[in-house]
């Protein structure tokens, strides 16, 4: 089983291995919420991936990070092999904690960038998200964020410019107040909401109607993309 390990706001971390505990349905506490109907997701893993609207990263972000992932192993030693060992994705663009995640798996490690990290680059963000999250693929996950990991990371020239630049982007993104379209294409029922729900999604009303009033993905709701504040 897979393991995730954040860079967010506070330098959080979980490196413990993710539960495959169901969590429960979101409850409704609206009236438009009342169509909407919620399935877990179970376990973690690559539909777990897709269930958080991850993406590939396109290809002059993947040019980007190639070039940084040679700089930095230039720079701090390291014999990593290619990048494309690697696996390179974006966070869904609606988190606001968690600016860099890597996930190691018996297969390639992922690592994924928040896509509003690319434009709110001044020098150090990225390539210090990436060198952070490299780190931690060389030490492994039960090192965790503890004084190892802070001596070993430090020791790269960019940290301090890195932490100003992460710490900048971390207090924009608390700004963030994305709202997102849930749209059935079944009844053309659509509404905002705050956040996206844990799991699978489907209109309420259409599998009250034609499934018994169970889940079914002839009704699953499309999530349109996240508005919110560039400035």
């Amino acid at each position: 089983m897979g393991r995730l390990i954040d860079h967010g706001e506070g330098g959080g971390i979980d490196g413990r291995p993710v539960s495959t505990r169901l969590n429960a349905s979101d409850s409704f506490d609206n009236e438009s919420e009342q169509n909407l109907l919620c399935v877990p997701f179970r376990g973690f893993g690559s539909s777990q991936r897709r269930g958080m609207n991850v993406m590939s990263l396109r290809t002059e972000h993947r040019t980007h990070i190639h070039h940084i992932f040679y700089e930095l192993c230039k720079e701090r030693g390291w014999a990593l092999g290619l990048p494309t060992s690697f696996d390179w994705e974006y966070l869904p663009d609606h988190f606001t904690k968690v600016q860099a995640r890597i996930i190691l798996t018996d297969g390639k490690p992922v690592i994924l960038f928040h896509p509003a990290a690319f434009n709110k680059d001044n020098g150090k963000l990225v390539k210090g998200l990436l060198h952070h999250e490299m780190c931690h693929f060389i030490l492994g996950p039960d090192v965790g964020h503890g004084p190892v990991f802070h001596d070993y990371e430090q020791i790269w020239d960019g940290y301090y410019h890195f932490k100003q630049e992460s710490a900048d982007f971390a207090r924009w993104l608390a700004r963030q107040n994305p709202q997102f379209n849930l749209h059935c294409y079944s009844c053309g029922h659509s509404f905002m909401r705050d956040t996206v729900p844990k799991g699978r999604m489907a209109c309420r009303s259409c599998c009250n109607k034609h499934a018994n009033g169970q889940y079914d993905d002839n009704y699953a709701l499309h999530i349109g993309g996240a508005v919110m504040d560039n400035t």
